[in-house]
């Protein structure tokens, strides 16, 4: 192969300039992998889950962090003004609301005359930020050129499309003795693409590509020529900018990174998310020596812009923190519009004493926010049924097996697995299943859908039009193989015994709650939803359950409580005594059709008492869930919304979660909280050592403040934690992910349809407002010692109620200490 000159020479340029920076680059490689270790990760389509996109700012305060997004990209933290004067013009946030945020957001200033005034005026002078602009970005600002792609888009559109092809198809990409395999893949991809200088239209752009140095110590070198000497903090502000611009794909390897830190697997030096900065990095520098070979004004002009902006940075971050302070205050008191009735419900009840006969039926719900009215409409059939709230994984620590390669975890994306529960199944139901797997999948990518209807052609019309004519949503695939068979539980390929089951029944019923006082019957609830022609369908599931749905979990806890030899176990060795004449029936909740069914023992439940009672509880939620949902008018209509193809909103999903409540359910039994806050049963006097509140604190709180901060963040910023509208969407990589189009970044978090009702936002966004029936000093002691939860706790991210149902008091924690509720 012959080097042309022009590329010889610039490799040569390359060669000098890495031996001319030979100082440490050691501040730069920090920069770098810090900025990459920022990235929150984002889970696959098949195991959606709901994630808090600054997950990884959670140490710093969340004004910070705001300004930080707000100086680094187009990407606020906070509504625009237009949206807080519409709710202070509806009424829904009043000036005693304002006022009292102000005392909270800014302790030091007083509410003065004026105070009023600069609130309104904030919202009618909203500061235009000034932000991070990349090279790309300046460029085009600079030369714009009618007609053809902007450098920042086919940047975007090339890296995005490389990156798909590398997530599809890892097999061509085998570089096993690589430092950087991704960079180095991908400049293998871009220096044979002749397009991109038709594209970009310069035709020397290849030239500076094939000379970007492959290892890297020279490439590090090579990217630092371009920066000029400034703080660390502008370094990182700057590759913040640019990682931004391709968040999807960088939360996406970050889902590959969190699963290595789960497995405990050794990590690469540079991991896929750090490449890809790198590769963000690559395409600046190579803009900066296409600007250098221009040697005109406009190149001049540009490098210099670019380089003012570091000396800029500290001064421009300060200004954009300023102007943020009395919109945080906007925020607050938003929340406040929420929180006040909230609590005034709370410190409005009357101790309730705690019921002595048994139970007429028992149903344990996960504590998902869709769970609250079906628990409602349950505990309305009769005043002796007692409804209790539990992560909806069931405390299993479970990956089920399908089939001899295949597992699927069932349990929260913060855990690893610790047992692989097995079910013997013929092959004929197993071939059944990899077929229904593998239509599905061919479904999936556009180019496979548009494959199966040329080949199935009109073999398959009438299924189509059957579906057309009655339309029914289908069960989650993964759901199909299970059935009412044996379950084992193996650890380390040994199945447990019935001493370790009962182990793990006895801690399962502890933390439920669910001790003494057994009902006759015992629902196990777990819920999942269904919805045709949907690539976020499991986002609807249990996020408990890993996005799936809870029925593999209630299958094997019911058998497990239901086995003789686990029962002498609990009694004997745990002191839990469940009564022979108990039965635990698995039941799941549709909470698409508010449908609430036995999943086994349906033939003998159906003659008992309380079996009527389901059906009725089901229309009461339905009904409910109708009032709820643009365009529905019956039971009917959610059933049929369920197996639309066309139906965008076929349920709510959590939108408006707002708080998480951790008492004892008969305290909080008369409430009617809308569907709008995660319940889990606690009772303090049964916890002496705090191993249950701590567990509660550093799970199911964590879990409930992803999925919070997953809806806010799609409201609030869009663009970036957003996937924009399901009727554009098309499947990436098997499933990794969609497009927005056929285009541009991996999309991620909620599409609009999730949180918006085609006329208004639906959605409110609202940090989490978290309520403990404990003693302050139980509480302080878990902050002190979990790091994360103390994050969560002083530097903003949520906010944390202490309740003594006694009194009614509320204190709310902040930095300082307790303080009572006073607003």
């Amino acid at each position: 192969m012959v080097i042309p000159h022009h590329v010889q020479q610039l490799s040569k340029e390359v060669t000098n300039m890495a031996s001319a920076y030979q100082e440490p680059v050691a501040k730069l490689r920090h920069v770098v992998a810090a900025v990459a270790a920022r990235v929150a990760p984002t889970w696959p389509l098949q195991r959606s889950i709901a994630v808090n996109p600054w997950w990884e700012f959670r140490d710093q305060a969340i004004e910070t962090v705001a300004a930080e997004m707000q100086a680094s990209h187009p990407l606020s933290m906070l509504m625009p003004s237009g949206y807080f004067k519409q709710q202070f013009n509806q009424q829904k946030i009043t000036v005693q609301h304002l006022e009292a945020a102000f005392a909270e957001q800014l302790p030091e200033q007083t509410w003065g005359t004026d105070t009023y005034q600069q609130l309104l005026d904030a919202l009618n002078e909203a500061p235009e930020f000034e932000r991070w602009l990349p090279l790309t970005d300046l460029f085009d600002d600079a030369n714009p050129r009618r007609g053809a792609l902007t450098w920042h888009d086919e940047m975007v559109h090339q890296v995005s499309q490389f990156c798909a092809m590398w997530c599809q198809y890892p097999e061509r990409f085998q570089r096993e003795q690589s430092e950087l395999p991704l960079v180095e893949a991908w400049l293998d991809t871009i220096v044979r693409d002749r397009g991109l200088e038709i594209v970009v239209g310069e035709r020397s752009i290849r030239a500076i590509f094939q000379a970007v140095p492959r290892d890297a110590d020279s490439l590090f070198n090579v990217l630092r020529s371009m920066l000029p000497e400034a703080d660390e903090t502008s370094w990182q502000r700057y590759c913040q900018s640019l990682i931004l611009d391709l968040n999807g794909w960088a939360a996406a390897f970050a889902y590959r990174r969190w699963q290595r830190n789960l497995d405990a697997a050794e990590a690469p030096r540079y991991d896929e998310v750090t490449q890809l900065l790198l590769i963000r990095l690559i395409w600046e520098w190579v803009l900066w020596q296409f600007l250098l070979q221009r040697e005109d004004d406009l190149s001049a002009r540009v490098r210099e812009q670019f380089q003012q902006q570091f000396a800029q940075d500290e001064q421009r971050f300060a200004a954009i923190k300023s102007a943020q302070q009395l919109m945080w205050v906007w925020q607050r008191a938003l929340e406040l519009s929420y929180q006040q009735p909230f609590i005034e419900q709370l410190q409005a009840l009357q101790q309730q004493a705690k019921p002595s006969q048994r139970p007429s039926l028992q149903a344990a719900f996960c504590i998902d926010v869709r769970s609250e009215p079906m628990r409602r409409a349950l505990e309305a059939q009769d005043e002796n049924i007692q409804t209790l709230g539990f992560a909806g994984f069931f405390g299993l620590p479970i990956a089920v097996a399908q089939g001899e390669h295949h597992e699927r975890a069932q349990l929260p994306g913060l855990l690893a697995p610790q047992l692989l529960a097995k079910q013997d199944i013929d092959s004929a139901t197993f071939q059944r299943f990899q077929r229904d797997v593998s239509w599905h999948r061919a479904h999936d990518a556009p180019a496979g859908a548009f494959g199966w209807v040329e080949l199935s052609g009109l073999a398959k019309a009438w299924k189509m039009l059957l579906k057309h004519l009655r339309p029914e949503g289908q069960a989650r695939v993964g759901d199909q193989i299970l059935h009412p068979g044996k379950w084992r539980l193996e650890k380390n390929g040994e199945t447990l015994n019935s001493a370790q089951l009962a182990e793990l029944a006895a801690g399962i019923l502890k933390a439920m709650g669910l001790f003494e006082n057994f009902a006759q019957a015992v629902l196990l609830a777990g819920h999942g939803s269904c919805t045709e022609n949907n690539p976020h369908a499991a986002g609807l599931d249990c996020g408990a359950c890993g996005g799936q749905t809870g029925s593999a979990n209630v299958r094997i806890l019911a058998q497990l409580l239901n086995d003789t030899d686990v029962r002498t176990e609990l009694a004997q060795q745990h002191g839990i005594e469940i009564p022979s004449d108990t039965r635990f029936y698995p039941a799941m909740h549709n909470t698409t059709t508010e449908q609430l069914e036995l999943l086994e023992g349906r033939e003998q439940a159906a003659q008992l008492h309380w079996y009527p009672w389901l059906a009725a509880a089901t229309a009461a939620a339905a009904a409910e869930h109708v009032e709820r949902l643009p365009a529905a008018n019956s039971a009917a209509d959610i059933l049929k919304r369920a197996g639309d193809w066309a139906q965008v909103r076929p349920e709510w999903g959590l939108v408006r979660n707002a708080g998480v409540i951790f008492a004892p359910r008969q305290l909080i039994k008369s409430l009617n909280l809308e569907g709008r806050v995660f319940l889990h049963d606690y009772t303090h006097q049964y916890d002496e050592d705090s191993s249950i509140l701590t567990l509660l604190m550093t799970a199911p709180m964590v879990v409930t403040q992803w999925i919070n901060m997953q809806y806010m963040a799609s409201m609030v910023a869009p663009r970036h934690f957003g996937s924009g509208n399901k009727l554009l969407h098309n499947v990436v990589a098997d499933g990794l992910g969609v497009f927005e189009g056929n285009a541009g970044d991996l999309r991620i978090g909620l599409p609009l349809q999730s949180i918006h009702d085609g006329k208004d936002w639906y959605h409110q966004p609202l940090r989490l407002s978290v309520v403990i029936a404990a003693p302050q000093e139980k509480i302080d002691a878990i902050i002190a010692a979990q790091p994360v939860v103390a994050d969560l706790v002083f530097n903003g991210w949520l906010h944390l109620l202490q309740w003594n149902p006694e009194t009614g008091a509320i204190a709310r924690r902040t930095g300082q200490g307790w303080e009572p509720w006073q607003q």
